[in-house]
């Protein structure tokens, strides 16, 4: 819209004018943007709001159709300001609905959530297990749950990674480290309840060699898995 507004040839101009469409396609870009992304975030991030977001895919369809309608007949500056006018209302919906899918989107996002379950369904006496990766930051949020006392057993994880990439740590976990995935599974047979926190997939992928001892999902926050064996 800057570009045509600023740049164009003027009007005493022999250049020919921007045609009237390319304003037309800007007025109704952040409409096409409210259909775009929920589909991109549905099927692309696997998020669980399928609902809400396809209620959003419809209305924002329905209008861009009817905007793209009544917007034949619109002036330059008539299909500027329903631009701005959309646009603000796309940002919007996007500040009120990010919130709900930010921790479905990478690992990395925030892991209050996690903590909070983690704590809720915690008791003294219970072991607790990191299988796959180490959530980094979860410590401050699960606090006491894990701290200097109360360490984690870990498990499945690179040693080239956080937290055996830094020199001495393998050492000082000594028996916290579980060699390999029989000693997780032994673990999860046993008599005393485990909460493991693991990567997506981790309960499915331990539940076939635990026919006796079904796994129970506690939480699921964006890529990681809360679940029990008790």
């Amino acid at each position: 819209m800057v570009a045509l507004r600023f740049f164009a040839p003027g009007p005493d101009s022999n250049t020919p004018q921007p045609p009237g469409w390319t304003w037309r396609v800007c007025m109704m870009s952040p409409l096409a943007l409210m259909v775009v992304i929920p589909v991109v975030v549905l099927f692309l991030f696997r998020i669980d709001k399928r609902s809400a977001f396809t209620v959003q895919a419809a209305i924002s369809l329905v209008a861009l159709g009817l905007l793209g309608w009544l917007g034949r007949k619109f002036s330059a500056l008539q299909c500027a300001a329903v631009a701005v006018v959309v646009g603000l209302l796309n940002l919007q919906v996007i500040a009120a609905s990010a919130p709900s899918v930010e921790t479905g989107l990478k690992r990395n996002q925030t892991l209050k959530p996690l903590g909070l379950a983690l704590k809720q369904a915690w008791r003294p006496g219970v072991t607790l297990v990191c299988w796959g990766r180490l959530p980094q930051g979860l410590p401050f949020y699960a606090h006491p749950v894990i701290s200097a006392a109360n360490r984690p057993y870990l498990g499945g994880m690179a040693l080239d990674q956080v937290p055996f990439e830094f020199p001495g740590n393998r050492e000082r976990f000594g028996d916290r480290i579980l060699p390999d995935e029989a000693a997780m599974i032994r673990l999860l047979s046993g008599n005393r309840r485990v909460l493991v926190v693991g990567v997506s997939g981790s309960l499915n992928h331990f539940q076939p060699s635990l026919e006796q001892t079904p796994l129970d999902l506690v939480a699921r926050v964006g890529q990681w898995e809360l679940f029990s064996n008790l």
